[in-house]
């Protein structure tokens, strides 16, 4: 289970949310005067800070518990390890998970700075950021995440007005993971208060699917199969490419395939787009997640295999990786001239 789960603004109205997302960090905003007096842990000196900022309209004690709750909240951020953040935009919801002691890419527990201007207020900021694994705004099964279809009860969690809100209640915080770990939902929902709660909304298919990504992965491994037995099967006058499965069995390749999703976070190895899994809530036939062999002369085997959008596939043919992509280059390019960018 996870450390700890917050909710997380990323800056006033999310303007910061396009830099956590390339820089994979979760970030809180601190006024320059707050993070220097907060980054040497001086807490007399982020109180005088506050005292400055908040005026004489409000109390000692409020001020002194509001620069507490702040100090702490870098604090968090900046010590976070295996932690989930959640962020709310509109109905977009995205999730990122703080990096982990085992992860050997980055190190856990080491914050990240980045001073900058607010867009809105010109007033200097520093962004005291952890570093997670990166976000998504879908459920590790490959469901759509979107506010509407998070469970009523759970929304009452997660909708926050603070920058920083830690996810306390410990049934709550279980159901949220494994919302977003592709878990089964269905004893939470069929309680009578979740069921209460949830009464009269209508039109919005809940978050509940469990089984998305290994009914999908199923379906890739029987296709791969398909594609082997027409092949072998063809009686043609011009010989066809004999596609074989090498070096491994099917369910060798099934195991296989599920690692490769989430290796490539559900993002086609071709294009970049976001595939989709059958059934997903929006599901679009064309970004269906299919098998590809990287070299199409090649047999499927675990080294020569990578997930792309379905109609990335069927362009692609024969076509060797490299090439494909030099052609996606050329589209993309000539797309650019046209609009003048």
């Amino acid at each position: 289970m996870a450390g700890a789960i917050y909710t997380i603004k990323l800056g006033a109205d999310n303007y910061f949310k396009k830099e956590c997302h390339e820089r994979q960090i979760a970030a809180l905003m601190l006024d320059k005067p707050y993070f220097d007096a907060w980054v040497v842990g001086d807490r007399d000196a982020h109180l005088a800070a506050h005292k400055a900022r908040a005026g004489t309209d409000q109390s000692e004690a409020a001020t002194k518990s509001e620069s507490t709750r702040w100090f702490n909240y870098a604090t968090k951020i900046a010590n976070s390890v295996d932690d989930i953040f959640i962020n709310i935009d509109g109905d977009a919801v995205t999730w990122a998970r703080s990096v982990s002691p085992t992860n050997n890419k980055m190190v856990a527990g080491e914050p990240v700075f980045v001073p900058h201007t607010h867009p809105t207020s010109g007033v200097e900021v520093v962004a005291v950021g952890a570093r997670v694994d990166g976000w998504s705004d879908m459920t590790t099964d490959g469901v759509r995440l979107q506010l509407k279809t998070i469970h009523k009860r759970a929304q009452d969690y997660v909708v926050k007005l603070s920058a920083l809100s830690p996810v306390a209640d410990q049934d709550m915080k279980l159901y949220l993971e494994t919302m977003l770990t592709g878990g089964d939902l269905s004893d939470w929902h069929q309680r009578p208060d979740w069921k209460q709660r949830q009464e009269g909304t209508t039109g919005n298919s809940l978050v509940v699917n469990s089984s998305l990504l290994t009914k999908g992965i199923t379906e890739l491994v029987m296709s791969i199969k398909g594609t082997i037995d027409w092949s072998n099967g063809q009686q043609i006058l011009t010989k066809l490419k004999d596609k074989k499965l090498e070096g491994c069995t099917f369910e060798q390749m099934e195991a296989h395939l599920e690692k490769l999703w989430s290796e490539q976070k559900g993002i086609c190895k071709l294009t970049g787009l976001k595939m989709h899994l059958p059934g997903q809530p929006g599901e679009v036939k064309d970004l269906l997640v299919s098998p590809d062999r990287i070299d199409s002369s090649g047999h499927y085997s675990l080294t020569n295999v990578q997930l792309v959008c379905r109609f990335a596939n069927f362009w692609k043919l024969a076509s060797d990786n490299q090439r494909f992509l030099n052609l996606l280059d050329m589209v993309v390019q000539q797309k650019i001239e046209d609009l003048g960018i």
